[in-house]
């Protein structure tokens, strides 16, 4: 399979929101500033055929709250170092190449509101690190039933052998 390669014209956005639909904003990058300093809180490159494996500079980006990279050609493991994003609420990883286990790490991504990594080549258990994310309110592996909170939370503790691609709304 051939990959176009294209070239990425940054855009960055105030108050527009990152899942802007009419793509202006893609790839896309948000900022915090206060007045001498400013921080990238939010990336998107999204469906762009980025190809490789997720650079390690990224998990330094700590005061990141969104992250979209879904729908590229991205491979290799997810790297424990993402426990650096703390702040993250919104991240979306799927429809990629991702492989290996779940890093444990992302159990400490405790302001996580939504969690997509579904449609990638992840295998093992998922770790129970991840029922320490009490403000999940999607996790995403690919199709929608709605569940509440407690029975999603015993979903991705007890359920060790995940089917890679379900999309649980949490109530």
């Amino acid at each position: 399979m051939e990959h176009k390669r294209r070239t990425m014209q940054w855009r960055s956005f105030d108050s527009t929101s990152i899942e802007s639909t009419n793509g202006d904003y893609n790839p896309g990058i948000k900022c915090r500033c206060d007045g001498t300093t400013c921080t990238i809180i939010a990336l998107k490159v999204y469906a762009f055929s980025v190809v490789g494996g997720i650079p390690d500079e990224l998990w330094s980006l700590t005061n990141l709250t969104n992250l979209k990279l879904d729908q590229n050609y991205l491979t290799g493991p997810l790297s424990s170092s993402i426990a650096n994003l703390t702040q993250m609420q919104y991240l979306s990883l799927g429809i990629n190449s991702l492989s290996g286990e779940v890093p444990k790490e992302l159990g400490n991504l405790t302001n996580l509101i939504v969690l997509s990594f579904s449609s990638n080549n992840f295998f093992g258990p998922l770790p129970s690190e991840l029922g320490k994310l009490t403000k999940l309110q999607q996790l995403c592996r690919k199709k929608q039933p709605l569940m509440p909170r407690d029975v999603a939370l015993h979903v991705f503790s007890q359920e060790r052998s995940a089917v890679w691609g379900t999309c649980y709304e949490i109530s």
